[in-house]
């Protein structure tokens, strides 16, 4: 993220919901209103600032401390101001974006169900962010002393912890239901031992990105099995695509309904695959192919309308009612109620399993690199299904945490 200016591109994408808005409409509408709740001060560095976390975050607040770098409240500069640079490509960073979307199984369960039901899916979701985001706080809130000594020295330390925003936004860009979160994380962050303001370590935090969301969505499978008690169950996403867990009774033909930007992104990307194939005579390796997805999805990304979740939930539930062929919101229920909140505990997996799981989660990353870090476990772990999971105890459920 851009450092100068860098607040107005979360006004006009992150913090809105990625339409536009005049500058001077207050972010302050909920359910009724065509835009998202407000952002919430998240990160345990927020008390260095004097401030809550889950407090609302104001726009001069979150221009003082991204444009500017300064206190969101005082004004005070905190550390050194964001170097200016002779050219247009290089660019102080203000920040860091990070997405936690749930599955789309459980973005549709939460688009078409009652208020109730929505309402345990959004906590099980905001306590997944919550506790992914702690595990950051210990493991990522990092800087690093000694750039510029005379021997090059360089270490890591230890911080405060991440201040950071979080905002929700309810559908994607082609008002598909998609419950995500953006958390804005600022490069400013308190040493511990010389309390003095610095930037994060940005090495770490890019390479925990996939990792961390990775962990969302299995912290999440949990919160929401023991809320609802819903089943989990693997599904293949094809060729050069890692597996995904789904919400099982949520029909596959339902999810992919609900699914129109990421039909559009994986048809621009098959052709792409195919332009490089006829290119280069192979197809391209899986770090390619993540490249062509993104351009993917540039090159199909549509300008979103900004629209209430009252009128997109009534569009949801009279769509899946048709497609479905009974009424949405009483099939969510029925599916909801028929599941009893029962699961595994740490006691309940024997450790020959734990090893099991363990050795195919190193064999997978082997697999795929020829070199790996403690992160690419991390990030491959969480979506592993659970060898001899028959020894589950009798009647639980299990989610892919």
């Amino acid at each position: 993220m851009p450092g100068p200016n860098g607040y107005k591109y979360l006004l006009k994408t992150v913090v809105v919901g990625d339409g536009e808005r005049d500058f001077s409409t207050p972010l302050t509408r909920y359910y009724a209103r065509p835009a998202p709740p407000p952002g919430r001060w998240i990160g345990s560095g927020v008390a260095d600032l004097g401030l809550k976390e889950g407090g609302e975050v104001t726009q001069a607040q979150l221009e003082l401390l991204i444009d500017h770098g300064r206190h969101p409240v005082t004004g005070e500069r905190l550390g050194r101001a964001y170097p200016i640079y002779g050219t247009t490509k290089q660019k102080a960073v203000a920040g860091f974006d990070f997405s936690f979307s749930i599955p789309k199984s459980a973005s549709v369960l939460w688009g078409v169900a009652d208020a109730g039901t929505q309402a345990i899916i959004a906590n099980a979701h905001h306590d997944a962010i919550g506790d992914v985001f702690d595990f950051m706080d210990c493991v990522l809130a990092a800087t690093r002393m000694g750039v510029g000594t005379p021997d090059g020295a360089v270490a890591q330390v230890e911080t405060t912890g991440f201040i950071a925003t979080a905002y929700e936004h309810w559908d994607s860009r082609a008002g598909d239901p998609h419950l995500h979160t953006h958390v804005v994380i600022s490069n400013k962050t308190l040493t511990s031992i010389d309390r003095k303001w610095r930037s994060l370590d940005s090495q770490a935090v890019y390479a925990w990105a996939v990792a961390v969301s990775e962990l969302h969505q299995a912290v999440f499978a949990d919160h929401l099995t023991r809320a609802l008690g819903v089943d989990w169950e693997p599904r293949s996403r094809g060729r050069d695509r890692n597996r995904e867990w789904v919400i099982a009774g949520v029909p596959q033909s339902l999810s992919k309904l609900f699914s129109s930007r990421a039909t559009a992104i994986d048809a621009a990307a098959d052709d792409l695959i195919q332009q490089y194939v006829a290119k280069h005579g192979h197809r391209p390796s899986r770090a390619v192919v993540h490249r062509i997805r993104n351009q993917a999805s540039l090159a199909t990304r549509p300008s979103k309308q900004s629209r209430s979740l009252a009128e997109l939930t009534d569009v949801w539930r009279r769509t899946a009612s048709a497609h479905l062929g009974e009424d949405a919101t009483a099939w969510a229920r029925d599916l909801a109620s028929d599941a009893a909140p029962r699961t595994l505990r740490a006691d309940d997996v024997p450790l020959d399993v734990v090893d099991a799981l363990a050795s195919s989660v190193l064999a997978e990353v082997e697999e795929k690199r020829s070199t790996w870090r403690r992160v690419n476990l991390y990030a491959e772990a969480p979506g592993r299904p659970c060898p001899g999971a028959s020894r589950r105890r009798p009647n639980a459920r299990r989610s892919p945490g």
